[in-house]
């Protein structure tokens, strides 16, 4: 049987690593609330990771799913054998990073026969036709290394960046090209001190979490912007992507025909997702 990574609602599954329902009950409390807000993670993310934003049609397009909430899904999942107040707790800490989810890609279901023959899963990651697309990551479990996975995206962050700025050959691009361009220069101009801003925030002695929070707005919205920007762009591949192959034939495809920006916006989500867990491991400013 062939997987892929898929955001429909019904797919949720256990991380991998994650204790049997008779180990998480004889966790100790603090465990638990941890078990509980991974398994959350795993099968749920913020909307500005995946999910197009249109302005002009009221914000985002929950064209996967959602928006879901965070207690209602660990009460479907925990309420009954572990206590409220565990799941009371690990509620409060997935709302320290939004109230509004949405399934999230990481999430492993069956594909149905039909789509056996195009999605496979291999040694190295899941691949569809030419393209590969991969299952997501373990999160860090200390400031030290989530601060390490965000230097790491960033360095990828900044390279993009470089592409996506890149005007061609002769730098004569027409102005309509820039006009309908991903980013603007101002754009270009912002991400790059933003960039500079989070490096400073890396080399930094003790890391100010109300700070990365604003970078990682910042990033989001620049990947909100260049992701409605390739939903635009690829509407018959949306229409496919609502299809059986859902978001993998979507990304597949997208990356085919617009590859600097969809690396872009792929490259951004994830280091906003980085940031994230960072100001999630660091102790609260006061």
């Amino acid at each position: 049987m062939a997987y892929k990574t898929s955001l429909d609602v019904a797919g949720l599954s256990d991380p991998f690593e994650f204790p049997s329902d008779e180990a998480l009950k004889d966790l100790h409390p603090d465990d638990q609330v941890q078990s509980l807000a991974e398994w959350f993670f795993h099968n749920f993310e913020d909307p500005a990771e995946n999910t197009p934003y249109e302005s002009a049609e009221g914000g985002y397009q929950y064209i996967w799913g959602g928006p879901e909430d965070a207690r209602e899904q660990l009460d479907d999942r925990f309420a009954g054998f572990i206590d409220e107040e565990i799941i009371e707790r690990a509620v409060q800490r997935t709302e320290r990073r939004g109230v509004d989810w949405v399934p999230s890609n990481v999430r492993i279901v069956e594909v149905p026969e039909e789509d056996e023959d195009e999605l496979t899963l291999g040694e190295d990651g899941l691949t569809l036709g030419e393209g590969e697309l991969t299952l997501g990551e373990e999160q860090p479990t200390s400031p030290e290394e989530a601060a390490a996975n965000v230097a790491a995206s960033l360095k990828a962050f900044e390279a993009a960046v470089d592409a996506l700025d890149s005007p061609g050959i002769g730098h004569n691009n027409p102005p309509e090209a820039i006009a309908d361009a991903a980013l603007t220069p101002e754009d270009i101009a912002d991400t790059r001190s933003t960039i500079e801003a989070l490096k400073d925030e890396i080399a930094a002695p003790i890391a100010s979490s109300a700070n990365l929070q604003a970078l990682s707005d910042k990033i989001k919205a620049l990947a909100k912007k260049v992701g409605a920007w390739l939903a635009k762009k690829a509407d018959a591949v949306l229409n496919v992507a609502l299809g059986a192959a859902g978001q993998a034939t979507y990304s597949w495809a997208v990356d085919k025909m617009f590859p600097p920006q969809h690396h872009f916006f792929e490259i951004a989500t994830k280091l906003a997702q980085d940031i994230g867990h960072w100001v999630a491991l660091l102790p609260p400013p006061f």
